[in-house]
């Protein structure tokens, strides 16, 4: 996992939206209507925060949900 300070605000909401469901996962569609943001604006802050180390992909038969990485 990433040091600490390196997360802004709109991500600490993000690990918070994905957090809600963590044993299930969230997809990107339910994360956008959730915060009331875009699909592509939550595409590009969960990429950020895969990329990051703080949170997982998960592919789900036809889709992909998202969860906190351990």
């Amino acid at each position: 996992m990433a040091a600490q300070g390196d997360l802004s605000i709109s991500e600490l909401h993000m690990l918070e939206a994905v957090s809600k469901n963590e044993e299930q996962g969230r997809s990107i569609s339910a994360l956008a209507a959730d915060l009331k943001i875009t699909l592509s604006s939550v595409t590009i802050a969960v990429n950020k925060l895969v990329k990051k180390g703080y949170v997982e992909k998960i592919n789900y038969i036809a889709s992909q949900l998202l969860s906190l990485s351990n």
